[in-house]
């Protein structure tokens, strides 16, 4: 099959949703499908002249097309840049004339099916702005909308019932990760050898957890806490605020090199809180705005780090239970520091942490990985 992914993502960047994109265009690619990737140029992103390999940099085959399309507004300004640049790939589309538009662009996804094109498109969180929200309604009256995909049961339900969507319409295929062949560690990451290593991996901001770490760190002076990801403002707010001399900061990590990181912990945590909220922003710059996802998320790092065979304490919240449970994982109130104490305190038992991590394993290749998700979203 000839498949199109449309994206309006910042490709490469340190975002979720790029990783995503090209881990699943790498897939779709693997199963033996044709497949070309489009993209936005993000002329000023600040890793366009840093990665020389974009491939290399997301650790994925090439073995899948990517076409970049400019990112421009009409004179006088009478088309949005994004806009703009749906209609731009469209032309792609009509030239490539693929068997299917696969996206997360729901501008994009809305003109193909437009066009006569078969569509399945991926929806990750609420739809933020009431530009999407029009297309989207237009999506969903074409005959040609296969299907909707969602990453969380949670998710599916908010479509249903703010969409008055038939249930059958919206497939819920969680996130994923790649399987780990490489066992090497960054022994560099293991400051005191003799303590417990605990890790977490992902974005810094409000409600993502940091906030717990800072506190739980204070109380267990005897274990180190390793921070993989977050911005450089972020970082520069967080080394401000801690008094701790056991929180060490390593940044964005590509995902070529995130495995040795991840390798080197003892112990992963999944600290989100019950409200979750990023900044969104538009590429016009008239539009920014808050959200809370924190019902309806669905963390990568969750199958990263059971990719790796990782212990894992993460929130008991009602979305986090519908990948882990108290057979793969340890999960603790959100917001309850010595709770998160026991829990590492209690993961000390090495014979307890491999048989966590044995068991959060064998559910990811079970259910989890990309080449699975790859075949169950085209089913």
């Amino acid at each position: 099959m000839k498949i199109v992914y449309i994206c309006y993502s910042s490709i490469p960047s340190n975002v979720a949703s790029s990783i995503h994109i090209m881990k699943m265009c790498n897939a779709f690619a693997s199963n033996g499908h044709e497949v070309i990737l489009l993209m936005p140029i993000q002329k000023n992103d600040k890793y366009v002249n840093k990665v020389s390999d974009i491939y290399k940099f997301y650790d994925v085959k090439n073995i899948f097309k990517i076409q970049q399309i400019p990112v421009r507004t009409f004179p006088l300004k009478l088309l949005t840049k994004r806009i703009n640049y749906n209609l731009l790939a469209l032309k792609y589309i009509n030239k490539i004339k693929p068997d299917l538009v696969y996206g997360r662009s729901v501008i994009g996804c809305a003109l193909a099916a437009l066009f006569n094109y078969k569509v399945i498109i991926e929806l990750h969180n609420k739809l933020p702005h009431q530009r999407d929200r029009v297309f989207f309604h237009l999506l969903l009256k074409s005959k040609n909308l296969e299907k909707i995909i969602v990453v969380t049961h949670k998710l599916k339900e908010y479509y249903i019932n703010t969409y008055k969507i038939n249930g059958d319409k919206i497939i819920v295929c969680p996130n994923g990760a790649d399987e780990v062949t490489n066992s090497e560690k960054n022994d560099t990451l293991r400051k005191r050898k003799e303590v417990l290593q605990v890790g977490y991996v992902g974005n810094l901001y409000k409600g993502k957890g940091m906030e717990i770490i800072v506190e739980v760190a204070s109380k267990m002076p005897d274990v180190d806490f390793h921070i993989i990801g977050g911005t450089d403002k972020e970082i520069r707010y967080w080394k401000g605020y801690i008094k701790s001399t056991n929180i060490y900061f390593h940044g964005f990590i590509d995902q070529k090199k995130l495995a040795l990181y991840i390798n080197a912990l003892d112990i992963c945590l999944v600290p989100n809180q019950k409200i979750v909220v990023s900044i969104v922003g538009d590429i016009d710059d008239k539009y920014i705005t808050k959200r809370n996802y924190g019902d309806i998320t669905c963390p990568l790092k969750i199958f990263q780090y059971m990719a790796h065979k990782k212990p894992i304490i993460a929130s008991d919240l009602p979305v986090i239970r519908e990948f882990l449970n108290e057979n793969n994982a340890i999960l603790v109130p959100p917001d309850d520091i010595d709770a998160w104490v026991k829990a590492i305190y209690k993961l000390k038992d090495e014979t307890l942490r491999r048989k966590l991590g044995s068991n959060a394993y064998e559910d990811f290749i079970g259910n989890y990985t990309w080449k699975k998700r790859a075949d169950k979203v085209l089913q």
